[in-house]
C-alpha cells in the first residue's frame, strides 16, 4: 500500500527533524548530566508506541531526541502552547488530539503511523497539571490493541525546576530509563473500556516504577480539596452557602497553579487575582476574570470536563457563577469577602501534603 493511501505519511519532515534530534541531543547533553539507561529496547524497525511521562515539556525533547529513529507525537490539540515553546512544536510537527474527547481523526492517524512501522510517541498521563499524579488515559492502549502494538515504557527524571537551572548553567542531572515492552490487550471487535482502562494503568504503573526512587515517593494516593472559609467582614452574612461539590472544583482550579498558568500564558485569559492571594484584588478584578472563565467554558467545555472529570466539569461552571454572585453582594454592601481554600495530598511514604490558599477580594473603589 502506497503512503498516500494513509491519513498522515511516515516518515515525514525528515530533514528538519533530523537536524533537530541532534541539535536538542547535543544541547540536552551540553546544559544538563544526562543519562539513559535501557534505549536498546527501542526496537530498531518495525512499529512500536513510546509511552512517556508528562510532568514537563522537556520530557518530549527527550522523547524525540534519544530514539536513533523518528518520532511521530500524538500532543495537545484542543488549547495552543505555551508561547514559550510552541512555535518549536509546530515547526516540528506533530498529531494533534482533542483531549476530553473520543479524537477518531487523532486515533486513525496514529494508527496509520504504526502501520506503516513507525515509532508513535504518546503520554499517557494526558497533561502536564497533574506532575506525576495524573490518571491514565485510554488512548495509548486503544491504539495499541487496534493495531497490536507493542508499548514500550519511558521515564523521564530530574524535571523538577529543572529549566531554571539550565538557564544558570548548573546542569541539572536528567534521566530516561526505557522499560521492557508491555503487550497490547488482545485484539477484540468490541469496545471494552474497563479492560483498556485496565491496561492503560498497567502502563502508567510501568512508566512509574521506571522513576527514580526519590521521585516515586513524591506520587500521591490521593488528594482532597475544600473551601475552608467564604464568608464577609463583620456581621454580615452570605445569602446562601457553597455546596461542597462546587467548594471542590473551585479550591482544585484556585490551588493548582498549572491551570491557571494555561489561562494565562496559553489563552491569554485574565486570572491573575487568582494566582495571586498574596494581594487585594478589588471584586470588578475577580468578576473580570470569572467572567472569562465562563465564556471560554461555554466555548469549550470539554476543557474541565477533561481535567476535572465530567462531574467536575460540570459543576465548575455553578460554581464560579455562585461565587460572582457573593462577590457582588460584598461588594454592594461595601464589604471584602475572604475565601480561603484547601489541597491536602497523600504520598507514597506515608507524608501529608497540605497547602492553604487566602483571598481578600475587596470593594471596587
Amino acid at each position: 500500500m502506497q503512503s498516500d493511501s494513509y491519513t498522515i505519511p511516515y516518515p515525514r519532515n525528515s530533514i528538519f527533524r533530523t537536524i533537530a534530534k541532534w541539535l536538542v541531543r547535543g544541547l540536552l547533553k551540553l546544559l544538563a548530566r544526562l543519562s539513559v539507561e535501557g534505549s536498546e529496547k527501542i526496537p530498531k524497525t518495525g512499529p512500536a508506541i513510546l509511552a512517556v511521562n508528562h510532568v514537563h515539556v522537556l520530557e518530549v525533547a527527550l522523547a524525540v531526541a534519544i530514539p536513533d529513529r523518528q518520532v511521530e507525537l500524538i500532543g495537545n490539540g484542543d488549547i495552543p502552547f505555551d508561547p514559550a515553546y510552541g512555535w518549536l512544536a509546530n515547526a516540528y510537527g506533530f498529531i494533534p488530539v482533542k483531549r476530553g474527547s473520543l479524537d477518531r481523526d487523532a486515533l486513525y492517524k496514529g494508527m496509520d503511523v504504526l502501520r506503516q512501522g513507525g515509532l508513535l510517541g504518546i503520554f499517557p498521563e494526558g497533561g502536564i497539571w497533574g506532575q506525576a499524579n495524573m490518571d491514565s488515559q485510554i488512548g495509548v492502549s486503544l491504539i495499541a490493541q487496534r493495531t497490536q502494538t507493542p508499548v514500550i515504557p519511558i521515564a523521564c527524571g530530574g524535571m523538577k525546576g529543572v529549566m531554571g537551572l539550565i538557564l544558570k548553567l548548573k546542569r541539572p542531572s536528567i534521566s530516561m530509563k526505557v522499560g521492557e515492552a508491555i503487550p497490547p490487550p488482545p485484539a477484540s471487535a468490541s469496545y471494552n473500556k474497563a479492560a483498556l482502562k485496565a491496561h492503560a494503568d498497567l502502563v502508567l504503573k510501568e512508566i512509574q516504577n521506571l522513576l527514580p526512587e526519590s521521585e516515586r515517593w513524591n506520587i500521591s494516593e490521593g488528594e482532597e480539596f475544600a473551601v475552608t472559609e467564604l464568608g464577609l467582614d463583620g456581621g454580615d452574612t452570605l445569602d446562601e452557602i457553597m455546596p461542597e461539590v462546587e467548594g471542590i472544583v473551585l479550591a482544585k482550579l484556585l490551588s493548582t497553579p498549572s491551570f491557571l498558568d494555561t489561562f494565562d500564558r496559553n489563552l491569554k485569559i485574565p486570572v491573575e487575582p487568582m494566582q495571586s492571594p498574596e494581594r487585594l484584588w478589588q471584586a470588578s478584578h475577580w468578576c473580570r476574570s470569572i467572567d472569562s472563565l465562563l465564556s471560554y467554558n461555554s466555548q469549550n467545555p470539554g476543557f474541565f470536563r477533561y481535567r476535572f472529570g465530567i462531574e467536575g466539569g460540570l459543576q465548575m461552571g455553578p460554581a464560579l457563577r455562585r461565587l460572582r454572585k457573593f462577590i457582588e453582594r460584598a461588594n454592594s454592601l461595601r464589604k471584602t469577602l475572604r475565601l480561603r481554600v484547601q489541597r491536602s495530598r497523600r504520598f507514597r511514604n506515608g507524608e501529608v501534603s497540605t497547602t492553604v490558599l487566602e483571598y481578600e477580594i475587596i470593594p471596587d473603589k
